[in-house]
């Protein structure tokens, strides 16, 4: 994250007990000064109300047309509330690569005038995207599974020009589940990614990294192409998510769907329901999106219901499925990983995963 601003202090004020005295601490000004870079401001009538959704955002003003959003203190959450509100105040759907290729108020105006004109969004059939960060540079491309279900991955723009400006980087995208469908296994997901993948580079060898869930893809990806005959020389894991975390409740969901005769779909639907009431995180993703669309329809249909207290407790499955983190959770529940011949490189981010220290020998026994 990118501080908005800075203030230079001679030292900093003390209480009695020695401690930072923070409301004594001067007030930040986050008013923005045209004279020191160039100004451009909003002409058309999509471009203020982009200035106006990242003023509330940001609270930094004024803002021109070549800002970058991130520069100005933006970050992965302020950027899924601003594609939520260009869609509750334009109603477009504005796809967080997007900001990827250009964090902008002018370059996301000719991404929304253009979809305007052509009446849709141009989206790729595949639900495994490539998104190319930096595409530039001598060097053999980084792929990176960023893990980001809800935020859009955007701190892989700072991880990007860590690398340097010659090492081409590109993120492949969470899979995007068919929310009415029955997800695929965990194999044909990473074969996904690995055929989005070979678009952008058909042979190795391969640089691959991921975050998380995305370690996880990541590591299968690379026994498929292992297997494939395809060279892996980096497989690069930060504080990857132990498989089958949720194992043992998809598998008394299995037994009890012999009794109760519940097909794939419904077994998923009830899975989803107990990751409802017992994990805050998904609880409140869920309960957010249900927010967000609901005010969305009353902005396009005035007789549209007001959420009631119901849905709260007792989310309707078309909710609960909007989140593609609880369905990655039911598919990675049931992965077994196979072994992998290559090297594995592990980062971890701090204390909080000690107990992982021995997570390749006692997590992935068959490694």
């Amino acid at each position: 994250m990118v501080p908005a601003a800075f203030i230079s202090l001679e030292a900093l004020p003390l209480t009695p007990n020695g401690k930072v005295d923070r409301r004594s601490l001067p007030a930040l000004d986050v008013t923005r000064h045209p004279e020191e870079e160039t100004y451009i401001p909003p002409i058309l009538k999509i471009q203020h109300q982009l200035v106006q959704i990242w003023e509330g955002l940001l609270d930094v003003r004024p803002i021109g047309m070549r800002d970058n959003f991130f520069s100005l203190g933006g970050h992965s959450l302020l950027a899924a509330q601003m594609v939520a509100r260009v869609e509750q105040v334009c109603g477009k759907k504005l796809p967080l690569a997007a900001l990827y290729a250009g964090a902008t108020i002018e370059h996301l105006t000719d991404v929304l005038v253009k979809e305007e004109e052509t009446g849709t969004a141009k989206e790729s059939g595949s639900p495994a995207r490539v998104v190319a960060v930096q595409a530039g540079g001598s060097k053999r491309p980084f792929f990176f599974l960023h893990g980001d279900w809800y935020g859009g991955g955007f701190y892989c723009l700072n991880l990007a020009r860590g690398l340097g400006p010659d090492q081409p980087f590109y993120v492949l995208e969470p899979y995007e589940f068919d929310r009415g469908g029955t997800p695929p296994a965990f194999e044909e997901m990473a074969a996904a990614h690995i055929e989005a993948m070979r678009a952008v580079q058909p042979e190795g060898p391969y640089l691959l990294g991921g975050f998380c869930n995305g370690g996880l893809v990541a590591y299968e990806m690379a026994r498929q192409l292992h297997a494939q005959g395809q060279m892996v020389n980096l497989l690069a894991l930060m504080d990857p998510a132990l498989p089958g975390s949720h194992r043992s409740l998809r598998g008394a969901i299995n037994r009890f769907s012999t009794l109760l005769r519940l097909d794939q779909g419904q077994q998923l639907d009830w899975f989803l329901r107990v990751l409802y009431l017992r994990i805050a995180a998904y609880r409140k993703k869920v309960q957010i999106s249900i927010d967000e669309r609901s005010e969305l329809r009353r902005k396009q249909d005035k007789t549209y219901p007001v959420r009631s207290r119901f849905d709260r407790f007792f989310p309707p499955t078309k909710a609960l499925r909007y989140q593609w983190s609880g369905i990655y959770r039911w598919v990675s529940a049931d992965y077994m990983p196979g072994p992998y011949p290559g090297k594995l490189t592990c980062f971890w981010s701090g204390e909080v995963f000690a107990n992982h220290k021995d997570w390749r020998s006692t997590s992935w026994p068959n490694i």
